[in-house]
């Protein structure tokens, strides 16, 4: 099979449930307490309704769900007016998601550079916060932090001291993450929410610019990458459409 970003961002690299499952000690769930340290078990209801076990699908759907808040408190600040971008920035390495949403009035890119033009913008590893930083929050809620960071942490579960590390950590609530949870899904993951948005009307109440573009940053991409993401998320017509006016 050809390798392919495209492949990549809709999870058609993803490892199956079964090698994860031999990567984690035969486990299928791994999670985390106060009380008992350390879980690993194939019967999360054998711990009772205090944890709740996060798949996959229960993340997207929590990104899904801390998306659709976040726009919507963005919709009545005040700021909702020509919005040219909104997205997340990927950061793999501290296992974040954080939301990109940029006005024209206001740029962090062009207070650092006046001549910067929208090429540069869209496609500067720079450019990774929210250009409305400091008059909008960019960052999602604590628990979907919270979420992040556990399973940032869990990925070390079966390392020596595990118990004594993550013990420290503000975020030790009881989440059990099914195994899965563990593999390098964070890219698929945004860019399918990100697909959803847009095709279930999540976006429809942002007043958007006509060269409104969907952004998907990701922490380590080069600018080669970034490009493909956004022409896989926008169209290369439009992505087209957007660099010639820019210029």
């Amino acid at each position: 099979m050809d390798f392919s970003l495209g492949g990549l961002l809709r999870g058609q690299y993803i490892r199956s449930r079964e090698e994860m499952i031999e990567e984690y000690g035969g486990f299928r769930y791994i999670g985390w307490s106060q009380e008992t340290g350390t879980v690993r078990t194939d019967d999360p209801e054998a711990l009772g309704a205090a944890v709740a076990p996060i798949g996959p699908r229960q993340l997207e759907e929590k990104l899904m769900e801390e998306s659709l808040v976040y726009l919507r408190h963005f919709e009545a600040s005040g700021f909702n007016r020509e919005v040219y971008a909104f997205g997340y920035h990927v950061d793999g390495g501290s296992e974040r998601i954080d939301p990109v949403l940029n006005i024209e009035e206001r740029s962090d890119e062009e207070e650092r550079n006046p001549e910067a033009s929208k090429e540069e913008k869209l496609l500067s590893p720079r450019w990774y916060g929210s250009n409305v930083f400091g008059v909008y929050p960019a960052r999602f809620g604590e628990e979907l932090h919270d979420l992040f960071e556990a399973r940032l942490l869990l990925k070390g579960a079966s390392h020596a001291r595990y118990d004594e590390m993550y013990g420290g950590y503000g975020c030790a609530r009881p989440y059990l993450f099914d195994v899965r949870i563990f593999d390098d899904l964070l890219r698929p993951l945004a860019f399918r929410v990100l697909e959803r948005l847009r095709s279930e009307g999540g976006l429809d109440a942002l007043r958007r610019t006509d060269d409104f573009m969907l952004y998907f940053f990701d922490h380590d991409e080069n600018p080669e990458h970034l490009e493909t993401m956004m022409r896989e998320l926008n169209g290369d017509a439009k992505f087209e459409r957007i660099l010639a006016d820019s210029n």
